[in-house]
């Protein structure tokens, strides 16, 4: 990846997590993550589709997994070959999620709050074009 690219990534991040933890001050006591995203969703398709109408050289979705996880979820537009630096992409990622980790875990604490459950992951996923996961990483503090 260029530095442009990795800069994007960054800028993007910031601006997901920001938007994220606004949405989780606004709610109310639901009884589930999935209620609490319902209530959300609107607001989430707005930005996904603002995100995904630029050129970004990947599309975002914001999902749901497994009742316990608000996963965001990177799809690339071309694909990334594994075999030329597997570790340099997962460093990457890595450097990105950990210089977000206070933002995520005040996500989390405004979730588990409105929601009442304890032990939410926020889910990083970067997918290649045809749905291979390159990279997967729980925030679970």
């Amino acid at each position: 990846m260029t530095g442009y690219q990795i800069q994007r990534h960054r800028i993007l991040l910031c601006v997901l997590a920001l938007f994220c933890l606004g949405m989780a001050l606004m709610g109310c006591k639901k009884a589930s993550l999935d209620d609490w995203y319902a209530t959300q969703a609107d607001q989430f398709q707005e930005m996904t589709d603002a995100v995904n109408s630029q050129d970004l050289g990947y599309t975002l979705d914001i999902v749901t997994a497994d009742s316990d996880a608000l996963v965001f979820q990177y799809t690339l537009s071309k694909a990334y070959d594994m075999s030329d630096d597997a570790d340099a992409l997962t460093q990457l990622y890595d450097a990105i999620f950990d210089s977000y980790a206070s933002t995520f875990s005040s996500l989390r604490a405004q979730i588990a709050d409105e929601t009442g459950i304890n032990g939410i992951a926020i889910r990083l996923t970067a997918l290649n074009p045809d749905g291979t996961v390159l990279y997967s990483r729980d925030f679970t503090e």
